[in-house]
């Protein structure tokens, strides 16, 4: 739509400038930013791709295992880009944002699979009668399916709740939901149908070294000793856990929060606000000795400034409020929150004059959630203007004393000059007018009126009628204006009204058929923490009887989504426990599943205490998915300890126990490098337009990540050897007795 708009507007340009108009196309200028989001999101997934290649090849050592791996990639994102085209959703920042997200787990099935396709062949051939390498191919695909099977479901319960949110959050956030969902479902039917199928292919025939992959070796060697380590002091290890996970819970209210994260676009607006009653001329004076300074900053390419209320404006701001639309240079883009605060510090000094500023989206969004620009909004409700506005300024002075406030503002302050005019009916009466003639009277003294048309060639111009300037400046003018009566005489306004100023209120807010007056705070650091600290203090405040009062805005919003999203993933926790319950089939294994899921706290946690980020609605959802990868991988390990014990015929023993962990080693550290890969770009570039959302997330993640798959390889072990529980069921008795009856008559 921008690009149509240009094109028009180019069009028009010898006609702007025939008249001496000047257009700046570039200022406030959303698409811009926009466009360079949608480059920055796209070039942190091609990268993202390309080094999960890297990995694949150099863990691997084989073109053919890692083509087959890679293949997942593309072929799972394009289907899920399709299936989101089919329910309407665009390519954009958050559905390229889920993609993204989903770049390493869409590899991962394909990995498994493959990878224990690549283990069975090289078993089968090291045997003296080897089997039909088809055959290997189908039972190593059938011996992880059920796993996968339920890991990816799992993963999807886990992303549901994200799905069911509310409000904003649900807009922003149900994309990016869908379009991770789409991948990993996509990645699933892949390794199911795909992956075996190429393996057939590639590999069936093909050379295998009878060894692991240099990469894969070393690994194992330097697994082995930490492994046997945490084996022979697993209280100590588990004790030191522990302590981990307490103070990573402990620390968690400490953390800087706020709805969403700051957006580095190239558009700023500043407000400002005066006194009430501050004329238009003083206001345009503060607005220009503003741009006057802006104009010279490094940070600042375009400003306009917007002032007062056209006619049929869809704004209902006062005259002593308004702002100033700057388009950022490429140094201020760079940082926006350094170049917002340059520019402030550059213009502040009018006295009387309270400045603050947002990004032309964070405007939008606070505004489609409490219609003000305002992280912390406080509506009162009442009947009484007079009691409305004491309680207003009540809860303006206990906001001023909240730690972290910035600004506060009535937003229909009381003391606004205003003319009075009330009609006298005897004296209208006497002299022969009506009510609806001096009320029209005063109509077009002030608001004008059309009375006639002049036409000149093709063209035709109003006469208006209106009070000139200077007249209308001054109150006591109105006074002498002269009406006639339908007698012909004339009589002066002034001989029928009381004209007089006075101070009142030029605005009245009403909400749910309720007369309402909103109080919004600025503020710095902690949106929850100071929303609880408003709340601590506007409990001590005596409202008027009959008033109340809510707190809204963004930093509300916050809370409330943060709730949401908590109630809904316990619901869908007791969903996971179920599919835990028939996958693992043993209720202390579902426990062990369970207990690893802390750990990925201790990584995220201490991610965002390192970056110093707030933990945004988007920080939140990075939580989740490493809860569904650390879910991911416990499965898997478990599921493996099932199969080594009833489908192996092996003891559980401690040689089990390291035998199945070495044999998901490569699996697991493979997923856990190819998403840390894939999400890289986005955590190291978390500044960049476009990645405001993802890039806390990414940091998340890989925080999360990194103390999970440690702690899933080190203690998930320790602890399956010592609480875990896998033995055979009567039923699963019986279906492998028949199981192994139908492979021997295969076989004859």
């Amino acid at each position: 739509m921008t690009r149509g708009l240009d094109d028009a507007l180019a069009q028009l340009q010898p006609v702007f400038k025939q008249n001496g108009i000047t257009l700046d196309t570039e200022a406030l200028r959303p698409a811009s930013f926009i466009d360079t989001a949608l480059d920055n999101v796209r070039n942190s997934l091609a990268i993202g791709a390309a080094l999960i290649v890297i990995v694949l090849y150099l863990a691997l050592r084989n073109w053919r295992t890692a083509a087959i791996s890679f293949a997942a990639i593309p072929l799972s994102l394009l289907t899920a880009a399709m299936v989101l085209d089919r329910f309407g959703l665009s390519l954009n920042t958050l559905t390229l944002g889920g993609l993204a997200i989903a770049l390493g787990e869409v590899v991962d099935d394909a990995v498994i699979d493959v990878e224990n396709i690549h283990r069975r062949l090289r078993e089968n051939r090291a045997l003296e009668e080897p089997r039909p390498a088809l055959a290997v191919i189908f039972r190593a695909a059938m011996e992880v399916r059920r796993a996968v099977i339920f890991a990816t479901a799992a993963v999807v319960i886990v992303f549901l709740p994200i799905l069911q949110l509310g409000g904003v959050a649900g807009r922003l956030f149900a994309p990016l939901a869908l379009a991770y969902i789409f991948s990993i479902l996509a990645s699933l039917a892949v390794a199911l149908t795909l992956t075996p199928a190429l393996a057939a292919v590639l590999l069936a025939r093909a050379p295998l070294p009878p060894e692991d992959p240099p990469l894969v070796a070393r690994a194992k060697r330097i697994y082995a000793g930490p492994l046997a380590t945490v084996d022979r002091h697993p209280r100590t290890v588990i004790a030191a856990v522990i302590v981990l996970v307490v103070a990573g819970l402990g620390s968690a209210p400490f953390l800087r929060t706020r709805f969403l994260p700051r957006f580095h676009e190239n558009d700023l607006i500043v407000h400002y606000l005066a006194a009430p009653g501050t004329s238009v001329a003083t206001m345009l004076e503060i607005g220009r000795r503003a741009m006057g300074i802006m104009r010279h900053l490094p940070e600042v390419a375009h400003v306009i400034e917007h002032l007062g209320r056209a006619h049929l404006s869809n704004g209902s701001a006062p005259i002593n409020k308004a702002e100033i639309d700057i388009g950022l240079s490429a140094k201020g883009a760079a940082n926006s929150v350094v170049a917002e605060q340059h520019i402030l510090a550059a213009i502040e000094g009018a006295p009387g004059v309270r400045w603050w500023a947002n990004t032309f989206l964070t405007e939008r969004i606070a505004e489609t959630i409490s219609a003000v620009t305002a992280p912390v909004v406080v509506t009162i409700y009442g009947q009484h203007i007079a009691a409305l506005n004491q309680d207003a300024q009540a809860v303006a002075a206990a906001l001023r004393q909240v730690p972290g406030t910035a600004a506060v503002q009535i937003e229909a302050p009381p003391g606004t000059p205003l003319l009075s005019i009330r009609l006298r009916r005897a004296a209208i009466a006497r002299f022969g007018f009506t009510a609806a003639d001096v009320l029209s009277a005063i109509e077009t003294s002030y608001a004008s009126r059309t009375v006639g048309q002049v036409y000149r060639a093709a063209r035709s111009y109003p006469i208006v009628v209106v009070l000139p300037p200077a007249l209308r400046s001054d109150p006591a003018a109105l006074a002498s204006i002269p009406l006639a009566s339908p007698s012909g005489m004339v009589v002066l306004l002034g001989k029928l009204a009381r004209i007089r100023e006075r101070s009142g209120q030029s605005l009245i807010l009403h909400l749910d058929a309720q007369r309402v007056q909103i109080v919004t705070a600025n503020i710095t650091g902690s949106a929850a923490r100071f929303v609880a600290r408003a709340r601590h203090r506007l409990a001590g405040i005596t409202l008027a009887a009959g008033d109340y009062l809510e707190i809204g805005g963004t930093a509300a919003a916050s809370g409330a989504a943060r709730l949401d999203l908590l109630l809904r993933a316990a619901l869908a926790f007791a969903a996971i426990l179920g599919l835990l319950a028939i996958a693992l089939r043993e209720a202390r294994n579902v426990l062990l599943v369970t207990a690893n899921l802390p750990f990925a706290l201790i990584g995220g946690i201490a991610a965002v205490w390192i970056s110093g980020i707030p933990v945004s609605l988007g920080a939140a959802v990075g939580f989740v998915t490493v809860f569904g990868i650390t879910l991911r991988n416990a499965l898997m390990l478990l599921s493996h300890y099932r199969q080594l014990v009833l489908a192996e015929g092996r003891p559980w023993s401690r040689e089990t126990a390291h035998l199945g962990a070495m044999h998901r080693l490569t699996p697991i550290l493979m997923t856990a490098s190819v998403t840390a890969l894939g999400l890289l770009p986005l955590a190291i570039r978390a500044d960049l337009p476009g990645q405001e959302i993802e890039g806390p997330m990414a940091i998340v993640i890989l925080g999360g990540l990194f103390s999970s798959t440690v702690l899933t390889l080190l203690v998930l072990p320790a602890l399956s050897l010592r609480y875990g529980r896998f033995k055979r069921r009567a039923d699963e008795s019986a279906g492998e007795r028949s199981n192994a009856t139908a492979s021997s008559s295969s076989r004859s």
